[in-house]
This record gives C-alpha cells, sequence and structure tokens, in this order.
C-alpha cells in the first residue's frame, strides 16, 4: 500500500468488452469510461452493473447484445480482482456535443453470465414428497451447474418435513425463490428463506443460518461513523473503516405495520373434510425472542397495550386445509403438512420487520468482506448536543448487510450498503429525553 494512496483509491486496469462465443477482444474501453457500478442484493438472484461509454471510435456499430466485459481493478489493499459480466443491453444513445459529431454516449449494463447461462431453460417439474431443501439441492444440480454455472451454492438452515410442489414454467432463479417461500423450518423459526448470488457463490439461507455463519466465522468487520479526517498514512488506513455517510431510515409507520401484519396476523384453515375452521393467531412480541437476529438484545418500541389496542387487527387470510391432521390414518390423497400458519405468519413478520428497519452508509471501498449476507458491527453515536462520544443503545451493534452497490468513480471506490438488524437493540424507549436548546 502507497504511502500516498486514500482510503477508497482504487486502479481500474483494465475494462475490456469481448466475444461471447469466441473470447476475443472486440475492444478495450479503458480510457473510454469515467465510474461503472456492480451490484448485489439478498433480494435478486443475480448480479447487475452499468457503465456510461464516451464512444470516439465507432465501437457502437459494433456491438450486437452478443459481448461479455471483462472488468480488472486493484483496490486499496492491493486486493487484484477480475470478474467477467455479460452486457444485456445498450441504451441511451445520443451524441457527445450537439454542435461536433466527434462521438456518441452510451449507457452499458450489464449481469452475471450465470444468469444468462441458466435462465436461457424453463423449470417444468414436479417433487414429490421430498424436503424442500433435497428440491432446492435437485434444482441446483439439475438446472445450474450442468448449463455451465460454476458458482457453488451454500445452504444455510434445514426445512422441516416431506413436501410435494408443482413448479410450472418458472426460470431457475425464479424456481428457487418459489421454493424459499414454500420452505418451513423449525430450528431456524422464521423460515424467511431467501436465494440469491453474490460475486462468490450462490446462497439459499434463512437470515438466522446467516447470522450463525458470520458469527461462527469470527470475521465481522466493524465501521464507526465520525467525521474526523486526516492524510496521515496511519489515518488512511483507519478512514478505511469510517462511515462516510449514514441514513438511519424509518423509524415507524402505524399504517403500514397494521396492514403487512408486523405484530398481529390471523390465519384460518378450512378443514372441509371436518366441516370445521382452525384459528391460528400470531403475536409478534410473544414469539420473536425465538428469532436469532443479528443482536441477542433485539426489542421493538412498540408496547403490548399500544398493539392490543391499535394494532390488534392485522391480516386475515383463509386457507384450504389439503394435509392430514395429526394422527389421521386414512389421508393418502392429501399432501404433507404445509405449516400455513406458521409460514404466512413468521415469514410476513420476519420480512416486514427485516425491510422496514434497514438503513443505509457508504464506507470506502474493499472487495473482501463485504457481500449480502454478511454481519458487521457499527459504532453509531447518540445525535444530541452538545456532543460526547456515547454510542447509541439502540442503533448501534451489528447488522446484517441486505444489499451492496460498488461504485466505482474516477480514482475512487466506494461501497453503499443498506443495512438490517429487524430491531432496535436494548434501550428505555418510553422515557421523555431532556431537550437542549
Amino acid at each position: 500500500m502507497s504511502s500516498t494512496r486514500e482510503a477508497g483509491y482504487f486502479i481500474l486496469e483494465s475494462m475490456k468488452i469481448k466475444s461471447l462465443s469466441s473470447g476475443a477482444e472486440v475492444a478495450d474501453i479503458t480510457n473510454l469510461i469515467k465510474d461503472f457500478v456492480i451490484r448485489e442484493s439478498m433480494s435478486t438472484t443475480y448480479l447487475d452493473g452499468a457503465t456510461k461509454v464516451l464512444d470516439t471510435t465507432n465501437l457502437l456499430e459494433r456491438l450486437t447484445g452478443e459481448e461479455t466485459i471483462e472488468i480488472v481493478y486493484t483496490d486499496f489493499f492491493d486486493s487484484r480482482i477480475t470478474e467477467e459480466y455479460y452486457i444485456y443491453a445498450l441504451t441511451g444513445i445520443q451524441p457527445y456535443s450537439d454542435q461536433q459529431d466527434i462521438g456518441v454516449t452510451f449507457d452499458l449494463s450489464f449481469c452475471s453470465l450465470d444468469k444468462l447461462i441458466s435462465d436461457s431453460i424453463s423449470v417444468r417439474k414436479s417433487y414429490n414428497n421430498m424436503k424442500t431443501i433435497e428440491m432446492v439441492e435437485n434444482l441446483y444440480n439439475e438446472y445450474f451447474t450442468p448449463t455451465g454455472v460454476t458458482k457453488p451454492l451454500e445452504i444455510l438452515g434445514d426445512t422441516e418435513g416431506a413436501n410435494s410442489l408443482v413448479i410450472p414454467n418458472y426460470r431457475p432463479g425464479e424456481a428457487m425463490d418459489f421454493l424459499a417461500r414454500k420452505a418451513y423450518s423449525v430450528t431456524d423459526k422464521s423460515s424467511y428463506f431467501r436465494f440469491w448470488e453474490t460475486r462468490e457463490k450462490y446462497y439459499f439461507a434463512t437470515l438466522e443460518g446467516m447470522v450463525d455463519a458470520a458469527v461462527n466465522s469470527g470475521q465481522t468487520l466493524a465501521f464507526y461513523y465520525t467525521d474526523f479526517q486526516s492524510n496521515a498514512e496511519q489515518a488512511q488506513l483507519e478512514s478505511m473503516n469510517r462511515i462516510r455517510k449514514l441514513s438511519l431510515g424509518d423509524r415507524f409507520n402505524t399504517f403500514e405495520e397494521r396492514n403487512y401484519g408486523a405484530y398481529r396476523h390471523h390465519v384460518t384453515e378450512l378443514d372441509y373434510m371436518n366441516r370445521t375452521a382452525i384459528e391460528h393467531q400470531y403475536n409478534h412480541l410473544d414469539e420473536y425472542p425465538e428469532y436469532r437476529l443479528p443482536s441477542p438484545n433485539i426489542q421493538h418500541i412498540r408496547s403490548q397495550e399500544f398493539i392490543n389496542k391499535y394494532l390488534a387487527e392485522g391480516p386475515d387470510q383463509i386457507v384450504v386445509k389439503d394435509y392430514p391432521s395429526v394422527g389421521a390414518t386414512e389421508a393418502s390423497l392429501l399432501r404433507p403438512n404445509q405449516y400455513y400458519a406458521e409460514t404466512y405468519t413468521r415469514k410476513t413478520a420476519n420480512a416486514y420487520h427485516h425491510h422496514a428497519r434497514k438503513i443505509n452508509i457508504e464506507i470506502n471501498g474493499r472487495s473482501r468482506g463485504i457481500y449480502p449476507g454478511a454481519l458487521i458491527e457499527l459504532d453509531i453515536p447518540k445525535f444530541k448536543f452538545p456532543v460526547d462520544t456515547q454510542l447509541s443503545s439502540q442503533y448501534a451493534g451489528l447488522y446484517l448487510i441486505e444489499s451492496v452497490s460498488h461504485n466505482f468513480s474516477g480514482k475512487y471506490f466506494t461501497q453503499s450498503l443498506t443495512l438490517s438488524k429487524s430491531g432496535f437493540d436494548g434501550g428505555d424507549f418510553n422515557s421523555s429525553p431532556t431537550v437542549t436548546t
């Protein structure tokens, strides 16, 4: 690392467009671009990115949509990264200048090669009497690996019971999302399974599974929020763990919480064979202590009294009970237990609190250790006057990374992170603050 290198500094070694079929170089556009971005998220099944090109070589008329883009760069820590993506769109073509015909600008949108490869086929398949996790493994081995996908799949979390499902006509990524919605776990109480791609691998995991893996690895990065800056070499190294920008997102939205069933959710199962209706009532304040969230001290700002008075009427879902009752002996034509009450309520509540409690930060970029599903620790202060060094008991702590936007501009590499810990760390939510003017 150079003594004059600033935090977030990176070197774009090369950016080349190549033929998808032959791999031959079509053009070197290293000097034709100013910035680019690569995005990965737990909410999407593939990576994507974009860059704007200033074309003065008539490259435009040589591109056909059958090309890849190879990006090679070296980050602040001297990690050299080489990645290749498929260019799926060329848009926004316009002259660079209205007065001169010296060139054009256009936008290139690209995605992981795996997206192009795996999405070239559709999944029409039925599974009978299998655990959902076994269906996931089968789907990956049959529709991802044989098509040329080389990234490994890591499964974190187990599913309960046998199931019978039909995947009618989905792309492989969509089929994985379908299985994630159907999956139910006893050990990971939220049952909030998701499927996504990072730059290293695929994941099919619950929030609890990712938290457990991060804690067991012992490799949690820590970042702090301060406005102190220095040009000294050691200060630049320390600034690699500084939060450049911070947004604490939304604290609460009463009407959304009621509409989505964040705290209360009601499921009615209609058992036509026995002519009965089975009622299930979900109360999040009773359930959430059993979820393994990023912090063991997660709490919610809503009191039980407020929920009982204003949020008690959550969504009411009606489903048909098409599985046998416990102990039934004549049920050969029925499906295995579908766990409707558990999946409709726990998944919904956990998904809501995970997304509603998201915050956003920007840090100086690094190529290792920052990816969707990783756990990081934030030192966030109490924002008050006069300023002191006390950390916020509610906002500081461990967060799960929901998404990462890798932003490269000029000679600087930054990362925009969306994070969540599904609530607030322990604190006194009922005290009246002292206002200083």
